[in-house]
C-alpha cells in the first residue's frame, strides 16, 4: 500500500499508511526494525509538504525517541512543531494524542511539572477532540505513568501533593482500564499503571493479581515486548523495596533487561541496570530469561 500510494502521490493516505505501520511496530516489539521507515517517512512528508501527515510524522519520530529513551530539546520540538501543523489543519484528536506523548517525553527527563501540565491540557481537550478517534486512548495510561514516575522520583513531594498525584493517577489508570478494555492495544499499559497504583494505596496483593494479569495478556495475546518488559520492572521496583532478595523481582529483572536489550531502549535498561545492583546484584547464579520463560508458560 505505502509503494502505490507513493506512487500515485496520494500523500494523506500514505500517510495513514505510514502511522499504521509505525504504531504497529510499536505494540509488536518492531521498534528497530520500524526506525528506517520512520525516517523516510518524515523525509516523505516533509519534500511533499504534507502538512497533516507531516504533523502525524513529527509526532512518530518522537514517540520512538522516547520509547528509545533519546528525549532532547529537538525532540521536544517535534512535538511541539506537530501540534501546531495539527491545529492548523484542525486534526483535533491528534492535537489532544501529541499533547499527551510531549508528555510522556518531558516525563522522560523527569520534566514532571511541564509533564503534568501537558497531559492534563489533553485530558481537558477529550470531550471535545475525541472524535471517535480509537487510536488516542494509550493517552490515558501515559497521564498515569506521568504521576506514578513524580511519585517515584520527586523526593521533595508534600504529602498533599503525594495525595494529590497519586489521585490523579488513578483516575488516568482508571479510564486506561475502560478504554483499553475495549481497544486492546493498550491493555497491557493498563494493567502495569493500575498495578502501580494499587501498590501506592497499600493494596500490595491487589497490585500483584493485577500485574499477573497483565503479564499473562501480554505473553498470550500480544508480542507487545517492550509493554511486557517495562510492567516486569515496575513489578520488580515495588517488590524490591519490601524486599531486595525477593526471587520474583529477581527473575523479572533478568527478562526484562534481556527484552530492553533487544529493543534498544537504553534509558529502561539502565533504569533495570540499578534495581538489580539495588537487589544486590544478579548474577549469572539466577536462570536465563528463556528457562525462565518457558517456566511460566
Amino acid at each position: 500500500a505505502i509503494r502505490m500510494l507513493g506512487e500515485q502521490g496520494e500523500y494523506w493516505d500514505l500517510g495513514v499508511a505510514y502511522v499504521f505501520l509505525l504504531y504497529n511496530r510499536v505494540i509488536t516489539g518492531g521498534q528497530r526494525d520500524a526506525l528506517g521507515e520512520r525516517d523516510e517517512m518524515f523525509a516523505v512528508m516533509s519534500r511533499a509538504g504534507a502538512m497533516q501527515p507531516m504533523g502525524w510524522a513529527l509526532f512518530m519520530r518522537g514517540l520512538f525517541h522516547g520509547m528509545a529513551g533519546k528525549v532532547d530539546e529537538q525532540v521536544l520540538d517535534h512535538f511541539r512543531e506537530a501540534i501546531a501543523l495539527l491545529e492548523k489543519t484542525r486534526d483535533k484528536s491528534n492535537v489532544m494524542r501529541t499533547l499527551s506523548v510531549l508528555a510522556y517525553g518531558y516525563s522522560r527527563l523527569e520534566r514532571f511539572p511541564e509533564a503534568i501540565e501537558s497531559v492534563e491540557k489533553a485530558a481537558d481537550l477529550f470531550p471535545t477532540h475525541y472524535n471517535m478517534a480509537n487510536w488516542i486512548f494509550d493517552m490515558f495510561p501515559v497521564g498515569a505513568q506521568v504521576y506514578l514516575d513524580a511519585l517515584r522520583c520527586v523526593r521533595t513531594l508534600s504529602p498533599a501533593d503525594k495525595k494529590h498525584y497519586l489521585k490523579r493517577a488513578k483516575w488516568f489508570a482508571k479510564q486506561s482500564m475502560k478504554w483499553g478494555r475495549r481497544f486492546q492495544y493498550c491493555l497491557g499499559w493498563a494493567y502495569q499503571v493500575n498495578g502501580a497504583c494499587a501498590w501506592w494505596s497499600g493494596r500490595k496483593k491487589k497490585a500483584a493479581k493485577i500485574w499477573a494479569q497483565g503479564a499473562r495478556f501480554l505473553r498470550e495475546k500480544t508480542t507487545d515486548t517492550y509493554r511486557l518488559a517495562y510492567l516486569l520492572m515496575e513489578e520488580a521496583h515495588f517488590l524490591i523495596r519490601d524486599n531486595p532478595k525477593d526471587k520474583k523481582a529477581q527473575e523479572n529483572l533478568i527478562e526484562a533487561k534481556d527484552l530492553f536489550v533487544q529493543l534498544g531502549c537504553e534509558l529502561d535498561l539502565a533504569r533495570c541496570e540499578r534495581l538489580m545492583e539495588e537487589a544486590g546484584g544478579i548474577t549469572s547464579k539466577y536462570e536465563s530469561r528463556e528457562i525462565l520463560t518457558q517456566k511460566r508458560h
